[in-house]
C-alpha cells in the first residue's frame, strides 16, 4: 500500500498500525507539504496535490 501523507510525519508506530488496520504492508510514504486555501475551490486544490507526487486525481 501506498499512503499519501498531507499532515504530520507519520511514525513507525502511526504505519504500524495502519497496516495492522488495513491488512496490508505499507510500501512507501509520500509526503505531501500542503496548505490548502479555504478561499479557493478544494477540488482542483485536491487534484493538484495528488498530481504533484505523480498520481492522478483518478489514482
Amino acid at each position: 500500500m501506498k499512503i499519501i501523507n498531507f499532515a504530520h510525519p507519520l511514525t513507525k508506530r502511526n504505519l504500524e498500525e495502519i497496516a495492522r488496520l488495513v491488512g496490508e504492508r505499507v510500501e512507501r510514504v509520500i509526503d505531501v507539504h500542503s496548505q490548502i486555501d479555504p478561499q479557493k475551490p478544494l477540488a482542483p486544490q485536491i487534484e493538484a496535490l495528488l498530481e504533484g507526487p505523480g498520481f492522478t486525481a483518478r489514482e
